[in-house]
């Protein structure tokens, strides 16, 4: 059923899967450089079409619309409770100024995760051999969002930190990896989903990070899957969210149910942190999550059929075209789906495609 990728030039198809992929634009930033320039080549490449987003976004919530005093309430709660270091908003200074806009708008751009349900798929899963493995899909239906998704790598004395996929001027990192160190990906928590207002507001003030920011700059400061488990459990966060993780060792991968103030274990009996699991009966080598607590019945085609098609496929056969294949397949693979990314953090290697480019 999961057949090969055949590769036709430059645009891919899973076989037996109507699947295309395409080339994602690559840029390098430089944290050696001064933070209000490390985008400019981006911004110059990109700006008519980082521009087009941004006036769809900010006829959402900015200045004249019915979200705006939410928004802008966040973001100066934000910016109250430091939620961004200095050479974030300094970057963010450097994206107004390239972009020729005020610079709130660039901060409220940095704050959709916090106003909208993306809606994802991400898989972890230990091969036969011990090696852990991790891919996952970005789905979300701004218009010209797909047109501004890149892959970036981050480097400070010419040698690859991090790397991660994001969006033109959103300058965090909702998909990341640090290489020989771990990986991660946020989706939105779609149970119970509506922005609490009050509470993300007040969690912004105590100095809750947003989910942009917690991903960049926790594979940027914390160089081990053990630290990241570390700050998965003790980071305020402003709103929550699922991230899921891998490894490098063997059992290193789990999905993280985040709260604000830590992982969702009063719900869910302890579960908060599911990880890999070498004990249970039958060992759980996978650990697939898409947008709803994993300990409630399943809720979405998503989830049913990856488990299913995961479960097919099984932990002796299972590999990154595995993977692939699961997440090229409907409705894992939705209309709205941007992107799939590969991550192997003992390998060290990223990958990362567009599923369409409109």
């Amino acid at each position: 059923m999961f057949k090969a990728i055949l590769c036709l030039g430059l645009v891919c198809v899973a076989a037996g899967q109507n699947a295309p992929e395409y080339p994602m634009p690559e840029y390098v930033i430089d944290l050696d450089e001064a933070p209000e320039h490390r985008w400019d080549q981006v911004i110059s490449d990109l700006k008519p079409k980082i521009s087009n987003v941004m006036t769809w976004l900010m006829g959402m919530i900015g200045p004249g619309t019915d979200l705006y005093p939410v928004a802008e309430a966040l973001r100066l709660a934000t910016l109250k409770g430091g939620s961004w270091d200095l050479n974030f908003l300094r970057e963010m200074d450097g994206v107004a100024r390239a972009m020729n806009v005020t610079v709130d708008k660039v901060h409220l751009a940095n704050l959709f995760y916090e106003f909208g349900p993306l809606a994802c798929t991400g898989i972890v899963a230990q091969m036969a051999n011990g090696s852990v493995i991790h891919a996952r899909n970005q789905d979300f239906n701004i218009p010209g969002l797909p047109q501004i998704t890149i892959w970036v790598i981050f480097m400070k004395n010419k040698q690859i930190v991090y790397q991660g996929t994001t969006f033109a001027s959103y300058i965090g990192l909702p998909t990341a990896m640090r290489p020989f160190g771990w990986s991660v990906e946020a989706n939105t928590r779609f149970t119970g989903w509506a922005p609490n207002v009050e509470e993300n507001i007040k969690h912004a003030e105590q100095g809750g990070m947003t989910v942009g920011y917690f991903i960049r700059w926790g594979v940027e400061n914390h160089a081990t899957y053990a630290d990241a488990i570390g700050i998965m459990k003790n980071q305020e966060l402003i709103s929550p969210a699922y991230y899921t993780m891998a490894g490098t060792q063997a059992w290193q991968g789990a999905v993280v149910t985040r709260d604000r103030d830590g992982p969702a274990d009063k719900e869910s009996g302890g579960q908060g942190i599911w990880s890999l699991n070498a004990t249970s009966n039958p060992p759980a080598w996978f650990r697939l999550e898409t947008n709803f607590d994993h300990w409630e019945p399943i809720q979405d085609g998503r989830r049913y059929e990856g488990n299913k098609h995961m479960n097919e496929i099984g932990q002796a056969a299972i590999n990154m075209t595995g993977l692939y294949a699961v997440l090229s397949t409907p409705p894992v693979l939705a209309t709205d789906t941007i992107y799939t990314a590969e991550m192997f953090p003992a390998a060290g290697t990223y990958r990362a495609v567009m599923r369409r480019l409109s």
